[in-house]
């Protein structure tokens, strides 16, 4: 390795990387092109890090299925919901709206309707969990 001075600058000569004899991508012997298929002409120095072919690929994990919940109550599904909710132990909004197949914001009217009938008594309420169970007769 020798070094230059060119006008205040340093700068150094490296010779050229010796390749160790190993085989390269494409199965022949390393080197510059040649009879096997390579480029005549010289061999493009080799990328390192991963290329496009050896990238990981990530898995979209698993995919929650979509559901399909009402957003209004009709007749027969409000009579269904009087009957079946005030026999449940624990009365929830998650537990009602999967049961019921309704939307959560169904599901706290619905709460609220029932309390104020009487029909569930409140056990915990706080803002973020609305906890209910059946009313004693």
């Amino acid at each position: 390795v020798s070094t230059q001075s060119t006008g205040g600058c340093i700068s150094s000569i490296m010779p050229p990387k010796k390749d160790k004899g190993g085989k390269d991508a494409k199965g022949g012997k390393g080197g510059k092109g040649g009879a096997k298929g390579g480029k005549p002409g010289g061999g493009e120095p080799k990328k390192s890090g991963k290329t496009k072919k050896n990238k990981k690929k990530w898995s979209k994990g698993k995919v929650k299925e979509k559901l399909d919940n009402k957003v209004i109550l009709d007749n027969a599904s409000y009579a269904k919901l009087l009957k079946e909710v005030p026999t449940m132990k624990l009365i929830t909004v998650a537990t009602i709206s999967e049961r019921m197949k309704v939307n959560g914001s169904v599901a706290r009217k619905a709460i609220k309707d029932m309390t104020s009938k009487n029909l569930i008594k409140p056990v915990s309420t706080s803002h973020a969990q609305l906890i209910y169970t059946r009313a004693a007769k």
